[in-house]
């Protein structure tokens, strides 16, 4: 889920599904610097939130 404001690029977009379906262990999101990592991370953390999955995040 992304709040209605935020458009994810292409990338963004399959990250968020890859994580979503991975069982593998840690998740690695691998770009350059200031590529975007963070903004798909946080959406996949705001929906373990609201799921109630998780209590908190560090980032």
């Amino acid at each position: 889920m992304t709040p209605s404001n935020l458009i994810l690029r292409p990338w963004q977009s399959a990250a968020l599904e890859l994580m979503s379906s991975w069982q593998a262990g840690p998740f690695l999101l691998s770009a350059a610097p200031g590529a975007g990592k963070t903004i798909p991370s946080l959406v996949y953390a705001r929906g373990l939130l609201r799921a109630g999955i998780v209590t908190r995040v560090h980032v």
